[in-house]
């Protein structure tokens, strides 16, 4: 773009809107911008009206060794900003260059553009940005190739945070055997209140809840499904779902 700017000069709108697309220095991340290149991703999202959260992940290097961060908040059932003290994870540390390759095929055929400014009223992101060794401060603003790449950034994430958490030691892994379970993180401290839904509801089905490391309460909600709830122990837990077909005749012992 020239000193003056597009914008200033009198060209119809098929040629301005040309220009500023070939104008716009927008990158692709595994074409012109490798894994080599990056120095810093960043993913934001936050939510200030009620049920307020927060949500970060950091992909950085620093003195040639990797790292990953993660910081999420939440304050259920009120406004915000959710605050540090509101934190339910928080942290970071090394990761090998497995795991950074694995976060870099997840970013990689999306594009980098200059830096804009959000206008919209409410907008919770998710706000990405990544900073590369050819940037110079201006073309940093991400967008993911696809829904299901970004799907598998937050998959990866989500694992890398719980990871961290279970590590730094006082908390406990929920282990979910059932693709249909829905919760919202799988890690918990001791004495948290743990809740977890079941949405798969078949007719002439019945459904039985269990757990082996824990004893769990089992409830109804329209909309939600079953609700599972227990307070997490000082152990892992495990929990599984069994059904049969309530139309079955079974034979008395």
């Amino acid at each position: 773009m020239s000193e003056k700017g597009w914008d200033e000069q009198e060209v119809s709108e098929e040629v301005g809107l040309f220009d500023s697309i070939r104008n716009s220095g927008s990158k692709t991340v595994g074409k012109d911008i490798t894994s080599a290149d990056i120095t810093e991703f960043f993913y934001t999202e936050e939510n200030i009206n009620f049920n307020a959260y927060y949500l970060r992940y950091r992909f950085f290097i620093r003195d040639g060794k990797k790292y990953f961060f993660y910081d999420e908040r939440k304050r259920d059932g009120e406004y915000g900003p959710a605050a540090e003290a509101d934190r339910i994870m928080y942290g970071y540390y090394e990761i090998p260059d497995d795991t950074w390759n694995e976060f870099y095929e997840t970013i990689k055929d999306g594009t980098v553009v200059k830096r804009t400014v959000s206008t919209a009223s409410g907008d919770s992101g998710p706000w990405t940005y990544l900073y590369w060794s050819g940037d110079k401060g201006k073309i940093q603003e991400y967008s993911f190739a696809s829904r299901q790449a970004e799907e598998s950034f937050l998959e990866i994430c989500r694992r890398l945070a719980e990871d961290g958490e279970v590590s730094k030691g006082g908390k406990y892994r929920l282990t979910l055997e059932d693709a249909f379970f829905q919760t919202d993180r799988t890690v918990y401290a001791p004495g948290e209140e743990v809740t977890v839904c079941y949405d798969l509801i078949a007719t002439d089905t019945d459904y039985h809840f269990y757990s082996n490391d824990v004893d769990i309460k089992t409830g109804y909600e329209s909309g939600r499904g079953y609700v599972i709830t227990f307070v997490m122990p000082e152990r892992d837990v495990t929990l599984s779902v069994s059904s049969r077909n309530s139309m079955e005749y079974e034979p008395e012992e």
